[in-house]
């Protein structure tokens, strides 16, 4: 089942659930540039929500944070069948956050790789 799309209702939005995705419980799965943080949720209509974030400190200008979120959206959209078929099949919820490492830019291609990487790793772990 294809769902080449990220909607505004798949985007992690919640206070409560930001703050407890950065807790104590949450994991963590490194893989350079980009650092994967999940979180097993409850039940929802949708398998993952995911939190997109390029800090001020790698990218001082916003255009370069705004292509850095861009390509990590770009390749989480093409590639979430990977979490997403395993958890709609749990029937459970995963929050995700994807946080930028690196201190310059990186090519598309690497980033699809790592997200691919990343989200192997999470249903693995899952």
């Amino acid at each position: 089942m294809s769902h080449h799309f990220f909607s505004k209702k798949e985007h992690l939005v919640s206070l409560q659930d930001i703050n407890a995705l950065f807790s104590q419980k949450s994991g963590a799965i490194n893989g350079y540039p980009v650092r994967l943080i999940y979180r097993v949720a409850g039940n929802n209509t949708l398998p993952a929500l995911v939190l997109i974030s390029v800090s001020k400190r790698h990218f001082k200008h916003a255009v370069d944070r705004n292509r850095a979120k861009r390509q990590i959206r770009e390749s989480y959209r093409l590639n979430k069948d990977i979490i997403w078929e395993p958890l709609a099949a749990k029937k459970q919820q995963v929050h995700i956050a994807f946080l930028w490492l690196s201190d310059t830019p990186v090519a598309s291609r690497e980033i699809n790789l790592c997200i691919r990487k990343l989200l192997s790793a999470l249903t693995a772990r899952i």
